[in-house]
């Protein structure tokens, strides 16, 4: 905290304040304890899921390759 205080210029008190409030607002997450704390913002991993027509979808799987993340070609 005093490194935040340090750099932004204002007073422990005032941003452990604000801290606290992300915390409390899911904002960000405390790591460790007095004197090693980390903050960290809180990611929330969205999946958008679509559906596709079974001809659509026949169509894709019979013109295109699919791959693995890794480049391998599935078949």
């Amino acid at each position: 905290m005093t490194q935040i205080s340090n750099i932004l210029g204002f007073s422990n008190e005032i941003i452990h304040r604000h801290l606290k409030k992300l915390i409390n607002e899911n904002k960000i997450y405390k790591v460790g304890s007095p004197p090693k704390v980390y903050y960290f913002p809180v990611v929330e991993v969205k999946k958008n899921i679509i559906s596709i027509k079974r001809e659509d979808s026949e169509f894709l799987l019979n013109n295109f390759l699919e791959f693995t993340p890794d480049g391998q070609i599935l078949y």
